[in-house]
């Protein structure tokens, strides 16, 4: 499946979003850009540069692994999904906020399809501007049984998220 990261305002629709939730989209399919690149500001260029980068590294995974998709809220407002290696391994999930909940903080986020004796190392990968990531363990049946805590986001945001067996 296409999916392309086109301008701040989408032609066809006039929507806007950052091109962070714009990025987090388009890394689950056939990642494209619509997108004049001679009208990128510096700060632009170098987050889609990031956000490319990210998929060449995963590109692997993200067209060899199985999808999966997880229920996360009751009134869906937000929506996780992603990809496992068919040997169980690592994993590449997005979790989006699409609009405001009506709970105050999101419930805990149980990802299946792992290996339930192993250890994962859990990554949150930036998309934006910050750099930073930060990761945790836990094995597959913790990630089954108890979940994680995912981010508060404002509304048309989304974190990426790797896991990779220890």
């Amino acid at each position: 499946m296409g999916a392309h990261i086109g301008p701040p305002t989408a032609h066809t629709t006039g929507r806007r979003q950052s091109l962070s939730f714009r990025g987090a989209t388009a890394m689950f399919g056939h990642m494209g850009v619509e997108w004049n690149l001679l009208t990128l500001r510096d700060d632009q260029q170098d987050q889609l540069r990031h956000i490319i980068g990210l998929y060449k590294q995963h590109r692997e995974l993200l067209h060899g692994g199985d999808f999966v998709r997880y229920d996360v809220t009751s009134d869906n407002s937000a929506v996780a999904h992603g990809v496992i290696s068919t040997d169980k391994r690592k994993g590449f999930l997005c979790y989006a906020q699409l609009f405001t909940s009506q709970g105050l903080v999101p419930p805990l986020w149980k990802i299946h399809g792992l290996l339930s004796d192993v250890e994962y190392t859990v990554t949150y990968v930036p998309l934006g501007d910050s750099k930073e990531h930060t990761s945790f363990t836990m094995t597959g049946a913790q990630l089954k049984r108890i979940g994680i805590q995912p981010p508060m986001l404002s509304p048309e945001s989304a974190v990426l998220i790797y896991l990779k067996s220890q």
